[in-house]
């Protein structure tokens, strides 16, 4: 057993709005490539597939690399338009944190011994129709 104590990290959460990172040469070629693959190799699992289009793609000669090459500045110049968007429609609306709102007194929690006495909900009479 180990005598440090572990520590976690902190993932940090992706904001919804934000815009999705580019994508590689690679990654294109997977997409393209995977619906083929699988139709080629149907009892094989992902892993094998994903195995099998790194094959192909170090196999693949440089000229049809370029058109995925290409994909990947384009998809590389989309991303950095949309950061550019991102970060002022960021500045533009506060952050959360800044926002600060008054605490209601009506939240207050109750004390155990005190809730139901202080519920103010009446139970419906039930009737039984013969």
């Amino acid at each position: 057993m180990r005598d440090e104590p572990t520590v976690q990290s902190a993932t940090k959460m992706k904001e919804p709005d934000a815009p999705c990172f580019p994508r590689n040469d690679f990654t294109f070629f997977a997409i393209e490539t995977r619906h083929k693959i699988m139709a080629e190799f149907l009892s094989t699992n992902m892993i094998d597939i994903v195995s099998i289009t790194h094959q192909r793609w170090k196999t693949t000669p440089p000229e049809e690399r370029e058109r995925f090459v290409n994909m990947q500045k384009n998809d590389l110049q989309r991303f950095e338009k949309e950061i550019q968007l991102y970060n002022v429609r960021k500045k533009e609306v506060p952050a959360k944190s800044r926002l600060k709102t008054k605490s209601l007194s009506s939240n207050k929690k109750l004390p155990a011994k005190d809730f139901f006495t202080n519920v103010n909900y009446t139970r419906p009479s039930m009737r039984i129709s013969t």
